[in-house]
């Protein structure tokens, strides 16, 4: 799967201050150069420093490639894609809620 990437933050969930004025201000500015709502819009969590506790990107990506940067998935990378209810207002953190939870199940 290739993806265009339409923004990018660096940041770390255990140590950044500004971590949640980071994240909605990475959605926010994407969702202004967004305009097809039947496009497919990926929040993808990658390079990562070590584990979960490291610092990551996080990039906002479409499926179009208009020679923008992108994000290149292997076809055998171990991945997994989570919906998110974008009708609700809590949308991610409620998704966010569930990866966690599978997380601690998992340890």
């Amino acid at each position: 799967m290739k993806l265009a990437i339409i923004n990018s933050v660096r940041t770390n969930n255990f140590n950044d201050e500004l971590l949640i004025q980071k994240i909605t201000g990475l959605w926010q500015e994407a969702f202004k150069r967004l305009t097809n709502s039947e496009m497919i819009t990926y929040g993808v969590y990658h390079k990562y420093e070590s584990d979960y506790k490291g610092d990551y990107s996080l990039s906002i990506a479409i499926e179009e490639n208009h020679n923008e940067p992108s994000l290149e998935i292997p076809n055998n990378a171990k991945y997994e894609i989570f919906h998110v209810d974008t009708s609700e207002e809590q949308g991610i953190v409620n998704t966010w809620k569930k990866i966690w939870e599978r997380k601690k199940k998992a340890h």
